[in-house]
């Protein structure tokens, strides 16, 4: 039986000025349809793991790097995302990914009235304490960690940094 090995994925940013709110993240496609088949394990010199990269429209990827193979483009697509999202006395709050279409939204506990959604967040006329369920869509650019060996320096469990560069 063939042992299990785990990797990571760290992803680095830095927005062009401190009021940023573009989002630019990536992640293990862990959707038991996505590219790893639900998998966020993955065995070194066999699997090729599934990167998700979401990013707001006014982002520009720069470049990627990785510290053990390389990063091959795996097309584009769409993720259904469903979250709780906190209001604590405040007007706006930001969403995980950056919403592409499909929104909607449901309060939880007390209505607060209509919200709206930009491409990075949600916002309702005055400030409130709240939670609200929303479900959108995101759309992601997939890449596949290819061509990690089953021995790096000698060490046969180890991570493999996934470095994603951008800017707005």
């Amino acid at each position: 039986m063939a042992e299990i090995y785990t990797t990571s994925i760290t992803v680095n940013f830095k927005p062009s000025d401190a009021d940023s709110k573009a989002i630019f993240a990536a992640e293990i496609d862990s959707r038991p349809k996505g590219l790893n088949k639900g998998e966020s394990s993955f065995v070194p010199g066999v699997d090729d793991p599934g990167i998700l990269l979401f990013k707001s429209s006014t982002v520009k990827l720069l470049g990627t790097e990785t510290t053990v193979g390389n990063l091959s483009g795996a097309g584009t697509g769409t993720y259904k995302v469903e979250e709780y999202i906190e209001f604590i006395h405040e007007k706006s709050a930001s969403v995980s990914k950056p919403i592409s279409g499909g929104f909607t939204y449901k309060w939880i506990g007390k209505s607060h009235g209509a919200v709206s959604h930009s491409e990075n967040g949600v916002s309702m006329a005055k400030e409130a304490l709240g939670v609200i369920k929303v479900s959108y869509n995101s759309s992601y650019t997939a890449y596949r960690l290819n061509n990690v060996p089953a021995t790096v320096d000698g060490e046969t469990e180890f991570p493999v940094i996934a470095y994603f560069d951008g800017e707005e």
